[in-house]
Parts: C-alpha cells; sequence; structure tokens
C-alpha cells in the first residue's frame, strides 16, 4: 500500500500574470510543444479540444449536414414526382375519356372521391402547392406509408435540429 503523498497544487496562470508577461524568449527558439504562440497579451495554449475537434467534429458535422441535405432532396423530389405524377393522371384521363371528363363524371362512379380529390390536388397554375402535398404525405391519402413518412420526418427535424447546433458550438 503506497503512502498518502502531499501534492503540491498548480497555480492558475492569471496568478502569474506578470511573470510570464515579462519572460524575455530568444526569437530564434521554437515555443515548447503545448504552447502555440507567446504575444505581449496572450499566452495561446494547445490542449486536447482541439485535437477531438479536428479528429473529430469537423467531419461528423460535414457528415450530418450532408445527410440533411440528401434529406431535404428527397422530400423535394417527392414533391416534384407527385406533382409530375397528378398532371400524368389528369392529362391521361383527359386524353382517353375527353376533356370534360372530371366534370361529368358519374356519383355512382367506382373511386369517384379518390379521381376527384386526385383532380383538385393542383392550384389554379397546375402546380402542387406545398402545403398540399404534406397534406397527402402525412394525412394517408395517396401514399401508403403516411404514418412512417410522419414519424420519419419529426425525428430528422428533431436530430438535424440538435446535432447541427451542438456541433456548431463545439466548434
Amino acid at each position: 500500500m503506497k503512502k498518502f503523498k502531499w501534492v503540491e497544487h498548480p497555480i492558475p496562470l492569471v496568478f502569474k500574470r506578470e511573470a510570464l508577461l515579462g519572460y524575455k524568449r530568444n526569437e530564434i527558439s521554437k515555443a515548447p510543444r503545448p504552447v502555440i504562440s507567446i504575444n505581449n497579451d496572450f499566452l495561446v495554449l494547445s490542449n486536447s479540444f482541439v485535437i477531438i475537434r479536428h479528429l473529430f467534429l469537423i467531419p461528423a458535422l460535414l457528415s450530418v449536414l450532408y445527410l440533411c441535405a440528401t434529406e431535404v432532396q428527397d422530400v423535394y423530389k417527392s414533391w416534384k414526382a407527385s406533382e409530375q405524377s397528378t398532371l400524368n393522371f389528369i392529362e391521361f384521363r383527359k386524353k382517353t375519356y375527353g376533356n370534360d371528363y372530371f366534370e361529368t363524371l358519374a356519383p355512382n362512379k367506382k373511386h369517384r372521391d379518390i379521381i376527384l380529390y386526385k383532380y383538385n390536388r393542383l392550384d389554379e397554375n397546375n402546380k402542387l402547392t406545398f402545403d398540399q402535398f404534406l397534406i397527402d404525405r402525412y394525412g394517408d391519402k395517396l401514399y401508403e406509408f403516411g404514418d412512417w413518412s410522419r414519424r420519419h420526418d419529426r425525428n430528422s427535424i428533431i436530430f438535424f435540429g440538435t446535432t447541427i447546433p451542438l456541433y456548431s458550438f463545439g466548434l
């Protein structure tokens, strides 16, 4: 069993300010390893956080930003694909059954509600608004996995909303 040793605790550098600033070093010699730079106002020391930042935080931030960009791009592509699918559906029905097909659709027609819903998704400029896309995406109207999409998007927003600021703060 080791004996108890009295250890002298280091004195904080703030209490040695005058002695440290008064020290004149040789300009030819390099500063020792933990010292990054010395001038009349500051003594900059290297610590392990710099190594952690360069080895972990910067690559992690870049990978999270890349994942976030791919998620946003995926939602945008789904939005535009849904718009194009609706336009193709309307064009096909009008070409096959005539231009007045949607106005003269019989009330007892099978799937009448779904057909009219698809027709009324577009605005007056034949564009699918992002609000309508989100209603369709989460409302289980046209997407098979509406509940999965809702959970995935919510978890993605929580993940990216917390990790990007944390990694950015670490830099």
